[in-house]
């Protein structure tokens, strides 16, 4: 609307990408190895939301959920797409 309240032309719409989140449950070694989480310094973190994820090992699992491409988190409550 301008100063004397007339509306305007209608905006383009609006359209997405269409990304859909996916869940991921694997030990914090198979994580690295997938490329969802790095380590450094012998722990894990997930890649994009650097949350920390215990020690780089076989014996450790945590399900991350993918938010955005290349961005995960720590999903161990409820980790559903």
């Amino acid at each position: 609307m301008d100063a004397a309240g007339t509306a305007g032309a209608a905006a383009a719409a609006v359209t997405t990408t269409g990304f859909t989140p996916t869940c991921h449950t694997a030990s914090n070694y198979d994580h690295v190895a997938a490329g969802r989480a790095y380590q450094s310094g012998g722990n894990t973190y997930a890649n994009g939301s650097q949350q920390g994820m215990g020690l780089w090992n076989a014996f450790t699992t945590h399900a991350l959920k993918q938010t955005a491409p290349g961005y995960y988190i720590v999903a161990d409550s409820g980790c559903s797409a």
